[in-house]
């Protein structure tokens, strides 16, 4: 048997952690809307952080894209300019049917509609774009 990735452990607790958090702050009501936005571009950032991108991939910059449903453009801004594996961060706001190719993460908040998002899946189910959703 393989033994799995020490990496892909260490994201693995880092996302069920996360989880844990953002469930608490949810259902205990708090929590302002803005400190789980907050709470997200902090775990977008640190999942880009540890990441491992193969080469060809990042050029010389990492892109962060998400869809334009759901309201996370103020705290993903701030991460624009930030660095990861020695690379600056782009932040870009999609549109349906705007290609996500040269994105190495694509975050589609939880208000996005599941057919929409299906949608999404099916036009990067070829690329080597990281997926991530809350």
């Amino acid at each position: 048997m393989q033994k799995p990735n020490p990496h892909f452990l260490l994201v693995s607790a880092f996302n069920t952690i996360l989880l844990v958090i953002v469930a608490i702050f949810h259902n205990s009501g708090a929590s302002p809307p803005s400190e789980i936005q907050t709470l997200t571009a902090a775990y977008l950032y640190n999942f880009i952080k540890l990441s491992e991108w193969p080469k060809g991939i990042v050029m010389d910059k990492i892109t962060l894209c998400v869809s334009q449903d759901g309201d996370y453009s103020d705290e993903l801004q701030a991460l624009e300019g930030k660095t990861a594996h020695d690379h600056p961060l782009k932040i870009k706001q999609l549109v349906q049917g705007e290609s996500a190719e040269d994105c190495q993460m694509l975050f589609l908040p939880d208000e996005e509609k599941p057919l929409r998002m299906q949608e999404w899946l099916h036009n990067l189910e070829q690329q080597p774009v990281l997926t991530v959703s809350n």
